[in-house]
């Protein structure tokens, strides 16, 4: 929660120092590269397959050959990511031009990118010892590593512009600088966790190939070829993105505020769901299996649903709120809300794909969510592709929200006939009950924006106590509607009492 709200003031700095324009455009290009790879690598093939087998190794084989097994993992992955690192950073120009060649300031984005790329190989390190420690039961030092990337970009920002009052092209370069650092502080950090709470220290051994380390690499490749598809996605967008002057600003901000509640519950719910399914399918415990996937879609949905209609319902007002300062203007506050506004219709569909993808990746069963990947990663394509330049910048959400849901449906589809997701009649209850409250509420904000709007005009303190009414009175009418549908589950009660 924490890393989320720290995320959205990190945001909401870059928004009012620098703004939407071609130094938040360089930056959202050098950003995305090393995300992109640690997308695929660290916080996806890597770490869906390295929990799995990790977990089975502690389980099976007890916490030394485990420790080894870690230690040949990061041995061999510090060797070739490194090296890949080492080429992207002298090859970087090419690699900026092939994916974003009409951005404006195209010789920063290059340096910047270079920049960056170290943050790539320390994420590689992080997600390892993260997934030992997650699969040990420590969430805590995983969940607060992405707090220090935040907190550097904070720091650096308020620094350079409060203290020296740099212009917005050497904020662009201390954002750069502060990524690199924020990757080695969280390598530092989790690994001191693991040391101090478990003893548990990587030798680097020298790097070769053995059994674990074909058996883990036939493992990533679906997952490997499903994150690269995924990441065509992220690609398109840039591209698409950067023949529209800001264009990758907009969206960059835009999509920072969708994903916010998927931090929130789904992300969440994977990086702690992950290791506990893979000790109850390594231990023959499927019944506990099945009820932790059932509740997880449950709370996911509770969650999503009013997220995602909230931001259709006052999308305006949000972005106001929160990046509406400084370098950035009403105008810019119309653009983003409407791109928040669809990006938002890809947050309910995103949220429950997390928990089914989890029940994959603990079975060590990389084929499905490759294949729907793919499958939603052409459909995205086609999509944004044939309706940009018709629509524009709106084309990129709109693809990816029909993508999302696409892969939702027939992900669950997959889960359901391997009889993993079990929904009774009860349950199916529940979510329609779910969906109609957040649709209620969604109705009632929508109405009182209006009159709230009107009451605060130019007031940014009257804004933020419009905001926090309208907020209540979301969140009253859909508990509300809740209990009078029965849409509470005896063990959402119970985590919902617990959270108070």
């Amino acid at each position: 929660m924490l890393s989320r709200v720290l995320g959205l003031l990190r945001d909401a700095l870059m928004a009012a120092l620098i703004g939407a324009g071609p130094v938040l455009d360089a930056f959202v290009v050098a950003l995305r590269l090393p995300s992109m790879f640690r997308q695929m690598f660290a916080e996806g093939a890597l770490s869906a397959s390295f929990v799995p087998m990790f977990a089975d190794k502690l389980h099976k084989d007890g916490d030394q050959k485990a420790r080894q097994f870690a230690s040949s993992v990061a041995s061999f992955f510090l060797l070739t990511i490194g090296s890949a690192t080492t080429l992207a950073i002298i090859f970087m120009e090419p690699i900026v031009r092939m994916i974003a060649a009409d951005i404006v300031n195209f010789d920063m984005a290059v340096l910047l990118s270079r920049i960056t790329s170290i943050y790539l190989l320390c994420m590689v390190l992080t997600a390892l010892i993260s997934g030992v420690l997650n699969t040990k039961r420590h969430f805590a030092a995983g969940a607060i590593a992405p707090i220090l990337f935040n907190v550097c970009i904070i720091l650096g920002l308020v620094i350079s512009f409060q203290f020296f009052g740099v212009t917005a092209e050497f904020g662009g370069l201390v954002l750069a600088i502060a990524v690199a650092i924020a990757g080695l502080l969280q390598v530092v950090f989790v690994w001191f966790v693991a040391v101090q709470k478990f003893q548990f220290v990587l030798m680097f051994p020298l790097p070769k190939i053995t059994p674990d380390i074909r058996r883990l690499f036939g493992l990533m490749i679906p997952g490997l070829i499903a994150a690269g598809g995924l990441q065509l996605n992220t690609l398109i967008g840039i591209k698409l993105a950067s023949a529209n002057e800001a264009g990758l600003g907009y969206v960059y901000l835009a999509e920072r505020l969708y994903q916010l509640p998927i931090g929130l519950i789904a992300v969440a719910f994977g990086v702690a769901a992950l290791p506990q399914l893979s000790g109850f399918f390594a231990n023959n415990q499927r019944d506990k299996a099945i009820e932790t996937i059932t509740l997880g879609v449950e709370l996911a949905f509770l969650i999503a649903m009013p997220a995602s209609l909230a931001l259709i319902a006052m999308p305006d007002v949000i972005v106001r709120l929160i990046f509406e300062h400084g370098a950035t203007t009403a105008d810019d506050t119309i653009i983003i809300a409407g791109l928040v506004s669809f990006y938002a219709l890809a947050l309910p569909a995103l949220a429950i794909q997390r928990v089914y993808n989890a029940s994959f990746h603990a079975r060590k069963d990389m084929r499905p969510p490759m294949l729907l990947t793919l499958m939603g990663v052409c459909f995205n394509v086609v999509i944004a592709v044939l309706t940009f330049e018709s629509l524009g910048l709106i084309a990129i959400p709109i693809a990816i929200a029909a993508s999302a849901w696409l892969q939702a449906i027939g992900s669950a589809y997959w889960v359901a006939r391997k009889g993993l997701w079990q929904p009774t009649g009860a349950q199916w209850w529940r979510l329609g009950a779910i969906g109609s409250s957040a649709i209620i509420m969604a109705a009632a904000v929508w109405l009182a924006k209006g009159y709230v709007l009107n009451w605060v005009a130019d007031s940014f303190f009257g804004l933020i106590i419009g905001t926090i009414l309208m907020i209540i009175l979301g969140m009253s009418v859909y508990f509300l509607m809740l209990v009078v549908l029965r849409g509470l589950a005896p063990e959402a009660k119970w985590i919902l009492k617990r959270a108070k």
